[in-house]
């Protein structure tokens, strides 16, 4: 660098000559503007190369604090630790040449007003020798700056967020809390939280009042004062493909076409009851079938339908109390009634296709069938539904099966049904006849008991679609026990309301109507030996919210759980078109919201709790966290807690997806 600079002192004291010899000669005009112009040439050809160099030294650095900046983010969104952010972004930039001291890394405000990122500044200096001719400074100063943050917009993102500025927004009283410390609170109206209750979280958002914040309840996950900014919160579901996709399907299962009555010839009308064998046989002749080997007076009685016959018809079919009866016939034989088939005693009946013209009755007594094919018309006489267990009694009907049911299904108090068996099951359940409105197509009462079993497809590729309700499911008896079949969709025509045990198999529940727990009284109950309450394990919910509750806390609500309901559990799928998705709300305008009070307490939901257009309400003790390591995100028109409620989210997740990777943006 000495011999440089020499170098450059001697060339300034020869032009310095060369100018006072041209100076006083008169001749060589050319050569002097040449004289005059040769220092200037040279630095301005050596400051166009430095520079240059400059500019290459520059996006070098860039590159590098690009790097730096995205490992940090990275860092800092599973460790939360600047610490950890600040050596790992440190060590890819002195892995790429930036000595420790050129390199500063911080947690600051995005540029893009948007929540906090990580910042890069690479700063270094250039000597600068032969531009120092044309007076440039003899040093360049390069600095780069990347900005990095996580999950979008928001760092980190909101798990609860109210989205209608014109309501009061998240608004906390009587003793509530809201714990998300691994997430923000956004609203894009205001934040009340008076003394007394608390937010736990990364940071809270609004865009219209500064937040009351009584006592310092807005904390961070340290016990110290958590950032509040002023800032509008998109809603984080808006064009989701999975939520289109998901209510999308609400128009087809409002236009679904309920089963047909069926339509069979008329057979002879049995009533096997305590007489003579011979009273019995010529009526059972009639229907192509004989009498098996039985006392007169004794009330047991077996029916063969054997030969080459395919098709047995029956008029009305009665089987009285205290009356045993078995039917027999080889597999695949179809059992045709133009009445209906009622049963007060005991009876058992083989596998085959039973086309009912005027419904199936079991009241007091026992009914078991084969697996088949069921086509069940409307009861006549005791009951408007389809298959009806009154009285205590119990059927149970083997499966794989498939029903095609006109009007329904009713389970009386302390009675039992089971409908089918195995994974592919196909129900088509239509609803009661009502001079007008929807009827009930599933009708609980008290302490019944209810199994649908699974309607997978099966190897043949039947109809994934294979679980129709063509009306409400009113489960509105205290202490029942309903087990709904899993199912790739779910399609219900109308609400589905419950009071007591409700086990749901996985799969998506599209219902044109409202969910309701407790609507109408009642609470959790022993299922099958298990205390449960709600237990939805792999289930989305979608609401349309066309018809809602009508009574208590529940009115007005697409979504309600009440009194009675503590350690629900509803877990969004984890994989699939619908994963991360738990319960959508109307997204067509409708102001239909969710709410749980008076004691529902614990329940755990995992995945996306979203009604863009209606509030949500907690209240009177109830409690709801993220469950099972999932993510749980709520967002409302308004979100409100009162009188003791909590709302918890234990971890992170975009669109409330559990194990999803978070995605570092590159801000600047």
């Amino acid at each position: 660098m000495s011999g440089l600079r020499a170098l450059i002192a001697n060339l300034r004291s020869r032009a310095a000559a060369s100018w006072r010899r041209l100076h006083s000669d008169e001749a060589g005009n050319f050569a002097i503007l040449a004289a005059l112009l040769l220092p200037v040439l040279i630095g301005s050809t050596a400051l166009a190369v430095e520079y240059g160099q400059g500019l290459v030294t520059r996006a070098k650095n860039q590159r590098v604090a690009d790097m730096a900046a995205f490992a940090g983010a990275v860092n800092y969104g599973s460790t939360n630790s600047e610490v950890r952010m600040k050596a790992v972004a440190a060590q890819v930039a002195t892995l790429n040449g930036i000595a420790a001291d050129r390199l500063t890394v911080s947690l600051v405000p995005s540029p893009r007003g948007e929540g906090e990122v990580v910042h890069v500044a690479i700063a270094v200096e250039q000597s600068i020798v032969l531009g120092t001719l044309l007076g440039a400074l003899p040093e360049l100063s390069i600095v780069t700056n990347s900005y990095a943050s996580i999950g979008g917009k928001n760092t980190p993102p909101a798990c609860i967020v109210a989205l209608d500025r014109n309501l009061p927004g998240i608004v906390l009283s009587g003793g509530t809390q809201i714990a998300a410390p691994n997430c923000t609170i956004a609203s894009n109206a205001s934040v009340a939280v008076p003394c007394g209750t608390s937010i736990t979280s990364k940071g809270v958002t609004y865009d219209t009042n500064p937040p009351t914040n009584g006592c310092n309840g807005i904390r961070d996950p340290q016990g110290g004062a958590a950032p509040i900014t002023k800032t509008t919160t998109p809603d984080p579901l808006a064009g989701n493909a999975r939520v289109a996709s998901a209510t999308a399907r609400l128009a087809s299962v409002a236009t679904m076409t309920p089963p047909t009555t069926p339509v069979v010839k008329t057979g002879p009308d049995l009533s096997f009851g305590y007489t003579t064998r011979a009273s019995m046989q010529n009526k059972v002749a009639q229907a192509g079938c004989s009498l098996g080997n039985t006392a007169d007076y004794s009330g047991q009685w077996i029916v063969n339908c054997g030969g080459q016959a395919k098709v047995y018809n029956f008029g009305a079919f009665t089987v009285p109390g205290g009356v045993k009866l078995e039917l027999n016939a080889e597999p695949g034989k179809r059992f045709e009634f133009s009445g209906g088939l009622r049963i007060e005693g005991t009876a058992s009946f083989p596998a085959g296709e039973y086309v009912i013209a005027k419904g199936l009755y079991v009241a007091s007594g026992t009914a078991t069938f084969g697996k088949g094919r069921f086509h069940v018309g409307a009861n006549t006489s005791g009951c408007s539904y389809s298959i009806c267990t009154l009285s205590g009694g119990k059927l149970t009907i083997d499966g794989p099966s498939a029903f095609s049911l006109t009007a329904g299904l009713k389970t009386g108090g302390g009675a039992r049904m089971v409908l089918g068996a195995g994974q592919t099951n196909v129900f088509d359940i239509g609803a009661a006849r009502l001079t007008s409105g929807v009827g009930n197509a599933i009708d609980l009462e008290g302490g019944s008991t209810t199994i649908l079993a699974d309607a997978m497809p099966g190897d043949a590729g039947n109809d994934p679609a294979s679980f129709r309700v063509h009306g409400h499911i009113n489960g509105g008896g205290g202490g029942t026990c309903f087990i709904v079949s899993a199912a790739p969709h779910h399609d219900i025509a109308g609400n589905f309301i419950g009071s007591g045990a409700v086990v749901l198999g996985a799969g998506i529940y599209t219902i044109d109507g409202a969910f309701l727990l407790g609507s109408s009284g009642g609470g959790g109950a022993t299922c099958d030996g298990q205390s449960i309450s709600l237990m939805a394990n792999n289930v989305s919910l979608v609401l349309s919210g066309k018809s809602v509750g009508t009574a208590g806390s529940c009115n007005g609500k697409a979504f309600c759980v009440g009194a009675g309901y503590s350690n629900i559990v509803l877990r969004a799928p984890t994989s699939g078109a619908y994963a991360g998705l738990a319960v959508i709300g109307p997204v067509d305008g409708r102001t239909a919201g969710a709410s749980l009070v008076e004691g529902a307490s614990n329940a755990r939901i995992s995945g996306a709790f979203y009604f863009p257009t209606g509030p949500i309400a907690m209240g009177g003790g109830s409690g709801l966290a993220g469950g099972g390591g999932d993510c749980l995100q709520m967002i409302g028109s308004r979100i409100e807690l009162t009188g003791g409620a909590a709302a918890a989210s234990d971890c992170l997740g975009e669109g409330g997806g559990s194990g999803r990777k978070k995605r570092v943006v590159l801000v600047q």
